[in-house]
């Protein structure tokens, strides 16, 4: 939740009711006679007022929140002053009672018309509930008044960037002189510029802020951001050091830190931090998943060891001990094992059952796979993943039809789901039924347009049908562009791209394919096809001679290819 800035005069109300507070009650109470040896106190509104509003102030300090409430209301009752709206609209919002606080407002604003503070609170409070309409129908009519307040400006700004309308917030703030450009309003020109696409404004604007005020975080915390989007990671991790030299020593800021020197392939530093930083468990598994997804294992190591040496071992981090196993190490019946001693009550459960039931499938021990798998559809009924893994199971142990089975049952529960579709398709072609498989893929990318396999695979065999090549391309380069270091995508751009009669960008991209996939077969034939397109029989030789190697499903299209050379 956003804070709400301050505003003045609460600091005075109080000391000048804490002053004034017990000379008012003693003085202002009288003493009227009601019988005999029984006397009755009455207390003049302004002693009571400040009395309940001692009582407010105990009540706060001793977190009794709704007592608080009730002892300022009685305060308002009695004392209408502007400071007193707004403390109990403060206090009203930070209990939750929104629409109270608002209402509130309202009212003082029918006491005191026009008045600053009560307007911009009220402007602040529309703003947080997303009443946006409200928010900018409160801060036009006080500006239409007061044209050139920077504070009411400021948040209109602000106002105008919620609403991503960026060009007005940047015109809103552009009304304020140069020397009302205050840290906050440079901060707030930088967030509109970078809506508008000018990122480098947006770098130069904030260095201005910062030279007003080298301490202003939210500035600080924008540059490194928008550094971080222009791949300035040099830069942007100068400016994360500054971050925690300003003392925002947050988790969030040392996984910046961490995440940046693994992008300028600087891992000894990012374990440096990660030994450097806050050390909870949270901490060190989100570090650790870094390592990991960057493929520097042994610093994941390194951070997982001491987690692992703790008695009992956590779940949570046998799960990443799992992955380091399995990824880094090879070791698929040490992952196996670290899986397998994840209790039912843990969060990563659900989780390490699908893991487990891969890594069979991925072994050739798919009997195995789908014992895991049975168990965990019981377990976790409500979840398509299971199916859509138990029918990839199946078809790896050439049981087609019970996979098309378990999918089209799953499909009459989950009919959008994208990968139980993707995984349809693929059975379909694997038995040959390419409309079939095609029409499913088209209905994968229709729900999922981001699904770069389900692209890739509806523009390679387009290209393979050498039919509608220009949409083909277009499918593919946006695989490209969603997964770039997929080689299996990079041979279907090369493909297309053959098809296209484009020889020497063909082969290109079919060089970067094979050097990312060694070990295919087809690509390898594809190589060589693109090289005799060429002329280029050397390496057209090399290219069918590896397919072969690898065990092409068409030994002997391949050998004619070769022998025709």
């Amino acid at each position: 939740m956003r804070r709400i800035k301050p505003l003045a005069g609460h600091k005075g109300l109080r000391l000048a009711m804490l002053m004034l507070a017990a000379p008012a009650i003693i003085s202002c109470a009288s003493m009227l006679p009601t019988n005999a040896g029984q006397m009755e106190w009455r207390l003049s509104p302004s002693a009571e007022a400040s009395y309940n509003y001692l009582v407010y102030l105990d009540a706060a300090r001793a977190g009794k929140a709704q007592q608080a409430d009730g002892a300022l209301s009685k305060v308002l009752e009695l004392d209408k002053r502007q400071e007193v709206y707004l403390e109990l609209a403060d206090l009203k919002w930070r209990l939750g009672k929104t629409e109270d606080a608002a209402v509130l407002l309202q009212d003082g604003l029918v006491r005191y018309p026009g008045d600053k503070w009560l307007t911009l609170r009220l402007a602040d409070i529309y703003r947080l509930q997303q009443r946006y309409d409200g928010a900018a129908t409160t801060l036009e009519t006080y500006l239409a008044a007061h044209p050139s307040d920077a504070e009411a400006l400021s948040r209109q700004a602000r106002l105008a960037l919620e609403r991503e309308r960026f060009a007005q917030a940047r015109d809103i703030l552009a009304k304020l002189p140069a020397d009302r450009h205050s840290p906050e309003v440079l901060y707030l020109r930088a967030k509109a510029e970078v809506g508008l696409a000018q990122n480098r404004k947006a770098i130069a604007t904030l260095r201005k802020a910062l030279e007003k005020d080298p301490t202003y975080l939210p500035a600080v915390v924008e540059l490194a951001y928008i550094l971080e989007l222009e791949n300035d990671f040099a830069e942007a991790e100068r400016v994360y050091v500054r971050l925690l030299e300003l003392g925002e020593a947050s988790t969030e800021v040392w996984i910046k830190l961490i995440d940046l020197n693994l992008k300028l392939n600087n891992p000894e530093k990012a374990l440096s931090l990660a030994q450097s930083g806050p050390q909870s468990k949270a901490f060190l598994l989100e570090t650790a998943h870094l390592f990991l997804g960057q493929k520097f294992y042994d610093e994941a190591s390194e951070v997982l060891t001491p987690l692992a040496q703790q008695e009992p071992m956590d779940a949570d981090v046998r799960f990443y001990l799992a992955l380091l196993e399995y990824e880094g190490r090879k070791n698929s019946e040490a992952a196996l094992y670290q899986l397998t001693q994840i209790p039912q009550d843990s969060p990563h459960h659900q989780r390490s059952l699908s893991f487990r039931a891969q890594i069979l499938i991925s072994q050739k021990r798919s009997e195995q796979a789908l014992v895991v798998l049975q168990e965990a559809r019981e377990l976790y009924p409500a979840e398509p993943e299971f199916a859509e893994v138990q029918a990839w199971a199946l078809a790896t142990s050439n049981r087609n039809a019970e996979a098309e089975q378990v999918l089209v049952q799953a499909l009459t529960r989950w009919p959008d789901n994208a990968d139980i579709l993707y995984r349809l398709g693929l059975i379909q072609e694997e038995q040959g039924r390419s409309s079939e498989a095609l029409l499913s893929m088209e209905r994968v990318i229709t729900i999922a347009p981001d699904k770069a396999d389900a692209l890739n695979f509806i523009g390679y065999v387009l290209a393979e049908q050498g039919r509608d090549l220009q949409r083909a391309l277009t499918l593919i380069r946006k695989a490209m562009e969603l997964d770039p270091d997929n080689g299996y995508i990079l041979d279907s751009l090369a493909w297309v791209l053959f098809k296209l009669g484009e020889y020497n960008k063909s082969m290109l991209e079919i060089r970067k394919a094979v050097s990312m996939e060694k070990n295919d077969s087809a690509i390898w034939e594809h190589f060589g096809d693109i090289a005799r397109a060429l002329n280029k029989r050397k390496e057209a030789r090399k290219g069918y001679s590896n397919a072969l190697k690898l065990g092409s499903k068409h030994t002997e299209r391949v050998q004619k290819k070769l022998e025709g050379l």
